[in-house]
């Protein structure tokens, strides 16, 4: 229903198709869903960019084991979230004082989405990320 409902809008206008997936929604079935709803979408909208996030609420990590649907045709990114240390950005007790440890699980999801990148040859983005305002 969504994506006739803008069919005509602005191309700058983009879907992601499901945003932070979590749960039962792992990766492989989230391929099987992306399989089954690509087609729809592209009947209205055939020039659409569409974003495609894998399992664990978008975790980079899981970007390896996604697998973008050919009914995507050429219009479409990869798409993550990039949160960790989730004792920092999400209200935790830790302090950031920027240590290699604070530093290695983060910048371990860029190098998972420059991965897929590599991998597919197409754009990413990256659509939540960071911290809070809850933190002092």
């Amino acid at each position: 229903q969504l994506a006739g409902r803008y069919a005509n809008r602005s191309p700058k206008l983009v879907f992601n198709i499901l945003n932070e997936p979590n749960g039962p929604l792992t990766t492989e079935i989230l391929n099987g869903w992306y399989a089954d709803v690509t087609p729809i979408i592209r009947a209205t909208n055939p020039t659409r960019i569409l974003l495609y996030n894998g399992g664990g609420y978008a975790n980079a990590a899981t970007l390896k084991d996604m697998v973008v649907p050919a009914s995507a045709g050429a219009y479409y990114m990869g798409n993550c979230h990039i949160y960790p240390p989730m004792s920092f950005t999400h209200g935790g007790t830790m302090q950031w004082v920027g240590s290699d440890e604070q530093k290695a699980t983060p910048l371990a999801r860029i190098r998972d989405a420059e991965d897929w990148v590599q991998r597919t040859g197409k754009p990413m983005t990256v659509t939540e990320r960071g911290g809070n305002n809850k933190r002092p």
